[in-house]
């Protein structure tokens, strides 16, 4: 398939936004066949679009369409929108049933770095998810966004235990970049610097190599 340009990329924000409910779909349709780091790899124009993204996190809690909600969230990230509605839709979005959906929320959050403490404790409800992806996800999110609760801490801490070794790597990044560090946090992150895995044990040993020397 032929990648489509910006333009029509817009067309599709704007009908996502604005559009009828058939319209909708269809624009739905088009942007999931987008290549995966299309928005990465080109910009766009806000000014194209202003008028009317600030409808997105309308159009995502009134809608029934699990595809067209991802893409709410998915806009909302990818565009940066930080408004308070946004947030909100945001929030929301966690709680849903779709695991696409929450992944695409954690996503969001870190990518808009949208910190306090409502997102921390939602972000801790979805820390121990069965799904490891949405589980990894957090741990990134967390690495994104200032840290500020306690039960934060002791989720990361939880996190290093993680079976999955994105979990655990990011988990570190988080507690690193968060300039918590205690003995708890140093004994757990030497287990890891032995860790099988090469993202978790390179990450632990870069940590340690920063931290040790102050305890």
């Amino acid at each position: 398939m032929k990648e489509p340009k910006v333009k029509e990329v817009v067309t599709w924000i704007i009908e996502i936004c604005t559009g009828q409910e058939e319209e909708k779909e269809i624009a739905t349709r088009n942007l999931e066949s987008l290549p995966i780091g299309y928005f990465e790899d080109h910009a766009i124009p806000k000014s194209k679009i202003k008028h009317c993204v600030d409808s997105l996190p309308k159009v995502f809690l009134t809608s029934k369409s699990e595809g067209l909600k991802q893409w709410c969230v998915q806009l909302i990230g990818e565009l940066r929108l930080s408004s308070d509605e946004s947030i909100k839709a945001l929030y929301s979005a966690l709680g849903e049933g779709s695991d696409k959906i929450v992944i695409t929320a954690v996503w969001a959050i870190g990518e808009i770095r949208a910190s306090g403490d409502e997102t921390e404790r939602l972000l801790i409800k979805r820390a121990n998810h069965q799904n490891r992806e949405i589980r990894w996800r957090v741990a990134w999110a967390f690495s994104q966004i200032n840290i500020g609760l306690q039960d934060t801490i002791s989720t990361l801490i939880g996190m290093l235990k993680d079976s999955y070794e994105l979990c655990r790597g990011y988990a570190i990044i988080a507690l690193d970049n968060s300039s918590i560090t205690n003995n708890v946090v140093l004994n757990e992150v030497e287990k890891i610097a032995v860790d099988i895995e090469p993202f978790p044990r390179e990450t632990a040993k870069m940590f340690l190599e920063k931290h040790k020397n102050k305890y």
